[in-house]
């Protein structure tokens, strides 16, 4: 079995930072599907809410104050808030805000038994539980923070996390590859990703939107082209349909697509 990355739309960052951390999770907002991007640079760090054709801004702005170092995004569907991933001074610690409100919601302190080298560069929620990863570790954790579990992946550099429909998906910066893992985090498989090589920064599976009833490429958000989601999407996703969002820090670029098996 071997999987590859079809990409059905693209889009440039939103704008330029210092490519370090990149954040990308598509969240609802206010009952709207949206791609949400963060690229850390000096100074307060936007976050831009984008259409999820990658063509339109709909709004933006500047992180909670005080969490100025955000390295990962992750949408809990239940709740409705972003948590977040931090970097430096905040590293031990996860973040959460209301991306209607755009203020932080929830902050839970993990230093007691953070284990993670350096800081966490990813995080994904499936509203139940959620997962941290940087360097080669991935932890396990329920949402008040209690840990229930880690695990290595040796070789790897995780860049990126997310909840996925059929487990967790890792970003690895240096294979240039998604890993695939099941709800237990044995890998499943690994798929080369879009874009440059060594840009691999973000990786966000989108699991508010019903596939089933989307064309295989997201039609653009004024309503021009609206598509026909009834024409199977060819080549055929892989297990059913779903969307992919891949942040490329090297070419700058945004990649929306899905998984497909040969």
């Amino acid at each position: 079995m071997a999987l590859h990355f079809e990409v059905t739309n693209t889009g440039p960052f939103p704008y330029l930072g210092n490519d370090e951390a990149v954040a990308l999770t598509v969240a609802k907002v206010s009952g709207d599907p949206m791609v949400l991007y963060l690229n850390q640079t000096t100074y307060e760090d936007p976050i831009t809410y984008l259409s999820l054709a990658l063509d339109h801004t709909y709004k933006e702005h500047d992180n909670p104050p005080g969490w100025n170092v955000i390295s990962g995004f992750a949408f809990d569907p239940i709740r409705n808030i972003v948590a977040c991933a931090n970097g430096t001074t905040n590293m031990h610690q996860v973040m959460a805000f209301d991306p209607v409100t755009e203020q932080a919601v929830a902050d839970i302190d993990l230093s007691l038994d953070d284990d993670i080298p350096a800081y966490a560069e990813g995080i994904g929620t499936n509203g139940f539980f959620f997962i941290r990863g940087g360097g080669n570790r991935v932890e396990l954790r329920s949402l008040s923070g209690v840990k229930l579990g880690q695990r290595d992946y040796p070789g790897r550099n995780i860049s990126g996390a997310s909840a996925a429909g059929i487990g967790w998906l890792l970003a690895d910066k240096n294979a240039d590859e998604i890993v695939v893992l099941d709800p237990f985090g044995n890998e499943r498989g690994t798929v080369p990703a879009p874009g440059a090589p060594g840009g691999l920064d973000a990786v966000a599976f989108d699991y508010v939107v019903n596939h089933e009833y989307m064309p295989q490429v997201i039609p653009p958000s004024d309503g021009s082209a609206p598509g026909d989601y009834t024409i199977p999407w060819n080549p055929a996703p892989w297990i059913q349909r779903h969307r992919i969002y891949v942040a490329n820090s090297v070419d700058h670029t945004i990649y929306a697509g899905y998984i497909y098996e040969t």
